[in-house]
């Protein structure tokens, strides 16, 4: 998958609510949309709007840079920041990774005001796949506060939004990830320790 298709599949839902990506979003949602269905889209249309992404963006640079990447929107980078991979280690470490952004330093924008709740929607969470409906009941850990800390919760049974343009194909025991509710894709058993392992180190160091 490239990295251009992952931008967007955990890009379309934050910017379809309007809380990051071009201000006017109607335009750039449906071009999303489209090159999402498969219909000839225009890469470098595509790649504007994703720099208009200013968070994603910012990091897919700084990685790239920091790994001589010439190109920041290279599948392995932009996995780097949504998932978590070796790429980070050169790049800030977790202080590179989604979670840190969304817990540590918050929206780049005034579109949105961040509390537990909204942190806990916008970081990308991952589950296992029980029950296949119109939504998706996914067995997954929550992050709660415990103290002065926060902590992921024991697992419990969640119903997760599915749209099929973003992720056609699921079936039960899949893990998923899942951004704003939102069900993204499929990922394997080293991809989710990746991610775990990611979000446990940021929950440790704030």
């Amino acid at each position: 998958m490239s990295g251009i298709k992952i931008s967007c599949l955990y890009g379309l839902e934050p910017h379809r609510l309007g809380f990051c990506g071009p201000l006017d979003n109607k335009a750039s949602c449906q071009l999303i949309r489209d090159y999402l269905k498969g219909k000839k889209t225009s890469q470098s249309a595509l790649r504007k709007i994703l720099k208009e992404f200013v968070a994603p963006y910012y990091y897919y640079s700084l990685i790239a840079k920091k790994n001589s990447i010439d190109n920041p929107f290279s599948e392995k980078v932009v996995r780097a920041y949504w998932l978590g991979n070796n790429l980070l280690k050169k790049a800030g470490g977790y202080k590179a990774h989604h979670s840190w952004h969304v817990y540590k330093t918050g929206p780049t924008t005034d579109r949105i005001k961040f509390n537990d709740g909204l942190r806990q929607l916008c970081r990308v969470s991952w589950g296992e796949v029980k029950e296949i409906n119109k939504k998706l009941k996914v067995e997954t850990q929550v992050i709660i506060r415990k103290g002065k800390r926060y902590v992921l919760d024991r697992p419990k049974i969640r119903q997760i939004e599915r749209d099929r343009l973003i992720l056609a194909q699921v079936k039960k025991s899949d893990i998923i990830t899942f951004h704003w509710n939102q069900a993204i894709e499929v990922i394997t058993k080293s991809q989710k320790a990746e991610l775990e392992n990611y979000t446990l180190k940021t929950l440790a160091n704030l």
